[in-house]
């Protein structure tokens, strides 16, 4: 089939050999799905049929589809060539070039962006199509091994001021993700009117580079957002309560850092229902937003086996609002990450067990 006269064909057949070659080298994994040894594909079929075929391809359409086949199926051999695609004169080429080596390094294969690939992807920082411009983030953000790199972060932190959304986020993520110092911007992150750019900078600020300063901003911000939200009834039920969400899942590890405990216990007092009119006041569409928020809040709190309580009875108790399945999920989830003696531990999942 790699000989057939249709091109996108021959297109299809390099996408399905990246597709194969890829399940079949993951790390630890010995052999294919067909029995042969892993090693063995590396050496002898798969980049030099993939490479052939990218070249001989003439169609821009193939030759995007073999460029994301050459970063999936994740050999270094082929980084130059995804590197040279990045001039191609066909946006969409473009933009599957930089995908391909996003993609390579999502497969974490050890081929960081070495000069020239740096290079390579900054000229295409301003390019005026948006998949290209949201290819280059990509490629830079998912660089395996995430290190510092100040020529790549420089062109992340333009990109994080991109019109598209999409863009935007990813290079906030791939910032985040390099510990690149630039606090301001994943402050302004926050503020982004797309959730999605937001949810990143709580990431940014929430992860396992973040400093304890970073994660108190995050804190203070996250009370400021939820009395934002819950001024209007239309909010809650909007995309914008997600960054609090991700945010109250994400700072669970540092309830001990006094920023981050101070936001647990403003956010559990300030959705707790049985001590406002909020069950009067929402439908119960709203009232699951506000629930979860408690339960979260609730979950954060508890350090210990009596504090557990909180999380078990969170919530409008007749169920209308927050499912009580999932306050039970949220519930033995936290047993589980505290510092409990084992007694304590088998007790609260045997309450757990027995209330189904």
């Amino acid at each position: 089939l790699a000989d057939f006269p249709d091109e996108d064909v021959r297109a299809e057949v390099g996408w399905g050999l990246a597709s194969n070659v890829a399940d079949a080298t993951r790390p630890g994994q010995a052999e294919s799905r067909a029995g042969v040894p892993s090693a063995r594909i590396n050496e002898v079929d798969e980049p030099p049929t993939l490479v052939n075929l990218y070249l001989a391809a003439r169609d821009p359409a193939a030759r995007a589809l073999l460029l994301r086949a050459l970063g999936r199926a994740g050999d270094p051999a082929a980084l130059m060539v995804l590197v040279g695609a990045l001039s191609d004169s066909a946006a969409r080429v473009r933009a599957a070039a930089g995908l391909g080596l996003g993609l390579m390094g999502r497969r974490e294969v050890a081929a960081p962006p070495t000069v020239a690939v740096v290079a390579g992807l900054a000229a295409h920082v301003d390019d005026p199509d948006v998949d290209v411009r949201y290819a280059v983030a990509y490629a830079l953000a998912r660089a395996y091994p995430p290190v510092r790199d100040l020529d790549a972060e420089h062109v992340l932190e333009k990109l994080a001021f991109d019109p598209d959304a999409e863009t935007r986020a990813v290079s906030v993520f791939g910032l985040g993700r390099r510990g690149a110092p630039v606090y301001s911007l994943f402050l302004q992150a926050l503020k982004d009117p797309d959730w999605r750019v937001a949810v990143q900078g709580v990431r940014a600020l929430s992860n396992d580079k973040a400093t304890p300063p970073m994660r108190a901003w995050l804190a203070s911000w996250l009370t400021q957002e939820w009395i934002a939200i819950a001024d209007l009834a239309e909010r809650i039920d909007s995309p914008r309560v997600h960054p609090v969400v991700e945010g109250l899942e994400r700072l669970r590890p540092w309830t001990s850092e006094p920023e981050v405990h101070k936001m647990y216990a403003a956010l559990y007092e300030a959705t707790s229902v049985a001590e406002s009119t909020t069950r009067d006041k929402y439908t119960p569409v709203l009232l699951r937003a506000i629930d979860r928020i408690n339960c979260l809040a609730a979950a954060g709190r508890a350090t210990d086996a009596r504090s557990l309580d909180r999380v078990w009875d969170c919530g409008e108790k007749s169920g209308a609002g927050w499912p009580v399945f999932e306050r039970k999920r949220l519930a033995g989830e936290r047993v589980l990450e505290l510092p409990l003696a084992a007694p304590a531990r088998w007790a609260f999942a045997a309450r757990l067990w027995k209330d189904g």
